[in-house]
């Protein structure tokens, strides 16, 4: 897979890398940005253990002493970011887990993800920044005394 992501990350960034990065930097922080509340999280914790990775409304609203439009709302920001999607049965609204969640988050944190390797693509040609071989040539060292710095100045 890292290959095939790889020679897609490089035809995405061919005439304008930043912009590639800025676009998938910024869907994944809109990714973590939608997770980032302890009722959204617990929300998709729950679809995750559920049959087909979906809840009902009617068991949500029975099981979190939150009002009806709260609820509402962070269900809402969910589906929004694309973490789930809503499905109308009835009187009821489910919501299911959209499978490829846990695959955007791992991309997302990945060093082999589109991320990192967009910015390795960026940064390619700074070695303080992107390392070969693992070691960074160099670090901005601290000052050995309060002098050195007087000195610099």
């Amino acid at each position: 897979m890292g290959e095939q992501l790889s020679s897609h990350v490089a035809d995405l960034v061919e005439d304008q890398p930043l912009d590639g990065v800025e676009t998938v930097a910024g869907a994944a922080a809109e990714l973590f940005k939608a997770l980032a509340d302890p009722l959204r999280l617990q929300l998709v914790g729950l679809a995750r253990q559920a049959p087909d990775a979906e809840l009902c409304f009617c068991d949500l609203i029975e099981a979190f002493p939150q009002p009806q439009s709260t609820l509402s709302h962070h269900l809402s920001v969910l589906v929004k970011a694309g973490v789930m999607s809503r499905e109308r049965r009835g009187t009821w609204s489910w919501y299911r887990l959209e499978p490829d969640l846990v695959d955007q988050i791992n991309d997302a944190l990945s060093l082999d993800g589109m991320l990192h390797q967009l910015l390795r693509l960026e940064h390619a040609d700074n070695p303080k920044l992107i390392s070969r071989d693992g070691d960074l040539l160099s670090r901005c060292e601290p000052p050995e005394s309060a002098e050195d710095d007087t000195e610099r100045a």
